[in-house]
């Protein structure tokens, strides 16, 4: 498969870049060569083999969710440089 001009002009175009001619030519090139490797991978046998997602053999390790009661507002409120009766008082950041 080879990638026509208009392609290349039409990526130049969304990218919102200038080329020079010469330039355009050789990311045809470029693109055309990357393009055909990917239709030789195509051609791999892949049959019996299972989708890969992680390179090392991985599982999500998670723990049960456990419903504790925390400590209450006034040990959070203590350490609080500035608060109000209610909570934490930050500087403004936007004005």
């Amino acid at each position: 498969m080879s990638i026509s001009e208009e392609t290349i002009e039409a990526l130049v175009f969304s990218s919102r870049i200038s080329l020079e001619k010469a330039k355009s030519l050789l990311i045809k090139e470029e693109l055309t060569a990357m393009v055909m490797h990917l239709d030789v991978l195509k051609q791999a046998d892949t049959e019996g083999v299972e989708p890969l997602i992680h390179v090392f053999p991985m599982t999500n390790v998670t723990r049960t969710d456990e419903v504790i009661t925390s400590g209450g507002r006034e040990p959070l409120l203590r350490n609080a440089a500035v608060r109000t009766d209610e909570a934490i008082s930050v500087p403004r950041t936007v004005d």
